[in-house]
């Protein structure tokens, strides 16, 4: 039972944005995945690599996703390492390494049967397919995306397919996406892009719930990817409004919380 607790207590500590205790607890949880065998291991990994993105720690997760992915390999798993692929893109966009999350997503098929790997790799392939400007790219991942879009949708896919939507003139089809894919809960943690998205796409009417997500997630006691979002949101709508020089503003105050971040000491120097 020791493992199913620190990892609760480790997303527990992320929820709050607390980096120390999910230190802590994850450093248990790890330790004893190690006695559960390869998929409990990679699962701690995985996961791992995913929680230090959303903390803006890109070094600490980029080690804990190289394990994970040695882990799928020893397992010889080809399920497990499309896991990874799926799971560590985010990573790799994140810190803005587009080249290392389309080598990532290409390496899962769209049509994997793992519903949550699908769901990652639609996600952050569509992104990246949107960034890069690749046709062939979103024709195969917002093709399978649309297939599917009668299923139950991940938050995370409303960034890039809204994106892709608006390029292709369907404003208000992007905006209604937005609306469905956003979460009745409490608090959103490292789903900025999606949050982002409705600053940029979305409805007036959605801009408050969607930016109190945002603003109690920034409000943690450690630095996060959602401290940086907030000021960017706000620019979004502002600029929406008319208002270009304080978005402007925003948009510098975003810049330098982002450089804040990733100027983070790494953990033991």
């Amino acid at each position: 039972m020791i493992a199913p607790v620190h990892r609760a207590g480790a997303g527990i500590a992320m929820t709050a944005g607390d980096l120390e205790r999910f230190r802590t607890e994850y450093a248990a949880w790890v330790e004893r995945a190690h006695a559960a065998g390869l998929r409990t291991q990679l699962a701690a990994r995985s996961v791992g690599a995913v929680c230090y993105t959303f903390f803006g720690r890109h070094e600490e997760s980029q080690a804990e996703l190289a394990k994970a992915i040695s882990i799928a390999r020893a397992a010889q798993d080809p399920l497990l390492e499309q896991a990874c692929n799926a799971f560590g893109a985010m990573s790799y966009l994140i810190r803005g390494d587009l080249r290392g999350a389309r080598e990532a997503v290409e390496a899962v098929p769209p049509a994997t049967g793992v519903r949550s790997v699908r769901i990652m790799a639609t996600a952050w392939s569509m992104v990246v397919a949107a960034h890069l400007g690749d046709h062939a790219m979103i024709d195969k991942w917002f093709g399978a995306f649309e297939a599917a879009s009668g299923r139950r949708l991940g938050i995370d896919c409303g960034a890039g397919a809204a994106e892709i939507m608006v390029r292709r003139g369907r404003a208000r089809d992007a905006a209604g996406l937005l609306h469905r894919v956003l979460p009745q809960c409490e608090l959103v943690r490292g789903s900025v892009l999606t949050l982002l998205a409705v600053g940029r796409y979305g409805d007036t009417e959605d801009w408050e719930y969607s930016r109190s997500h945002l603003a109690r997630a920034a409000d943690g006691p450690a630095n996060s990817l959602e401290r940086a979002a907030l000021p960017l949101f706000d620019a979004y709508c502002l600029r929406r409004e008319g208002q270009s020089g304080e978005a402007k503003r925003r948009a510098l105050d975003a810049a330098r919380r982002s450089v804040a971040i990733v100027s983070q000491p790494r953990c033991g120097l």
